[in-house]
């Protein structure tokens, strides 16, 4: 298995790298469970106003094959109005939440050597 390096500070991700993130706001169990365990792709980088001030999170990830009951808990999904859907033109079962850098646990060019990781950390291989 290849040599996945742990996110580095002093590197900028791109629009197009895919990332495994650890979020750390407060959010239900099961919608931290699915963003630790699942690779997302970064789409975008903007600071949105969020409660009336620029947001710290302008890494917006996307996340595919997101069950409906956890997509409500996400930022935007598709069932919600909002001008970045058609900016991001998501699909059903997909939905994007905002993360800094500093969330970032892994980033690779490459989606398949994420997810092997991923399943290493799963079986403790």
């Amino acid at each position: 298995m290849k040599y996945i390096k742990t996110y580095e500070k002093a590197s900028k991700p791109e629009i197009g790298d895919y990332v495994v993130c650890n979020d750390q706001t407060h959010i239900t169990e099961d919608i931290k469970t699915f963003i630790d365990t699942n690779v997302g792709q970064i789409i975008g980088y903007e600071k949105y106003l969020q409660s009336g001030r620029l947001s710290d999170n302008p890494y917006c990830i996307k996340y595919e094959n997101v069950p409906k009951k956890l997509s409500n808990g996400l930022d935007f999904d598709n069932d919600k109005k909002n001008a970045k859907l058609i900016k991001y033109e998501l699909k059903p079962g997909e939905a994007v939440r905002y993360f800094n850098k500093h969330e970032f646990v892994y980033i690779s060019k490459d989606k398949e050597e994420l997810e092997a990781s991923l399943m290493a950390k799963k079986y403790n291989l």
